[in-house]
């Protein structure tokens, strides 16, 4: 989508990150997403701290009503190690991946822990579908996965989803859930539209 609009207007697109807890990032001359840790605190809770995921507690400096005092966001952000070419100091975001119940927690094919599968190796996996697929959500409820999707070739959309997610799922060390798959999308418009949604964790297999 960045790039169709700056394609069709002669200007670069710049992103705001912010929510009712407060004006949380935005991007620099450079395109690059930074926290606004000049009037906020923002304390890093690490979700997985080799990939640079964490979730924002936050300590808005700037309000004058209704206090914001390490308030905890499910979000789950991305830090960018390196320095940014615009000389800011304040935290550099990768990107933002989306929400902690975003995330598919699957047992481990070894011990049974769970594991945390992230939204955006499911969607990466997902384009390889996407010659097949127009549109899909995924919902997990324990150890079941149910798929709703929308394809011109139900056969060979469920037998490439299959083939996909076993190798995802295989090459993470994870068991295999069970899926159901049914075909066309009802969106209710009155309702935040979530392709990845965790409604249900499974239990731990010991």
């Amino acid at each position: 989508m960045r790039d169709r609009v700056e394609d069709r207007f002669p200007c670069k697109l710049h992103e705001i990150y912010q929510a009712t807890e407060g004006y949380i990032a935005s991007s620099c001359s450079h395109g690059n997403l930074h926290i606004n840790e000049d009037i906020l605190i923002v304390e890093k809770e690490w979700i997985d701290k080799e990939s640079g995921r964490f979730a924002p507690i936050i300590t808005d400096l700037n309000r004058r009503t209704l206090p914001i005092i390490r308030y905890r966001l499910n979000d789950i952000l991305i830090e960018e190690k390196a320095s940014c070419p615009c000389g800011s100091h304040f935290t550099r975001l990768q990107k933002i991946e989306g929400r902690e119940d975003d995330m598919l927690w699957l047992p481990h094919s070894t011990n049974g822990s769970l594991v945390a599968i992230f939204p955006d190796l499911i969607r990466r996996a997902m384009y390889i579908c996407q010659t097949q697929v127009s549109d899909y959500r995924i919902a997990q409820h324990g150890g079941v996965i149910s798929f709703t999707y929308k394809s011109d070739d139900a056969a060979k959309a469920e037998q490439d989803i299959t083939a996909t997610l076993t190798e995802l799922f295989t090459g993470l060390n994870v068991d295999k859930p069970e899926i159901n798959f049914n075909v066309g999308i009802k969106q209710d418009l009155m309702k935040k539209q979530r392709r990845i949604a965790c409604y249900q964790k499974p239990s731990f297999v010991d």
